[in-house]
């Protein structure tokens, strides 16, 4: 998911103009999906605890894991906000109203 981001995120950044909206709604997939690692990573300590002492049960519930499905979805949903196109597409070259090759 983290490489899909990155190869949507280059490819956005080179062929549209963006706000800030862009940039903030990217780093918030990023945030998301690196704070969901964390939050699985407590949740598997929790459950490797319940093991240890031998009080997991397969109806115990962990919390940590509701969060991380959360938090993982909420990811991909601000990577696609992030890339909804706001300004037309800019063709190459033409950024400073010329072309490239042609000289007046």
């Amino acid at each position: 998911m983290l490489a899909g981001g990155v190869a949507l995120f280059t490819y956005i950044q080179q062929n549209f103009k963006f706000s800030g909206v862009f940039y903030g709604f990217t780093a918030a997939a990023a945030v998301l999906l690196i704070a969901s690692f964390f939050v699985g990573g407590r949740g598997a300590a929790k459950t490797a605890n319940e093991l240890a002492k031998g009080t997991w049960k397969t109806s115990t519930k962990i919390e940590a894991f509701n969060w991380q499905a959360i938090l993982t979805l909420a990811g991909p949903l601000a990577l696609i906000i992030a890339t909804m196109p706001r300004r037309p597409p800019v063709p190459h070259g033409r950024e400073t109203g010329t072309s490239p090759g042609l000289s007046a």
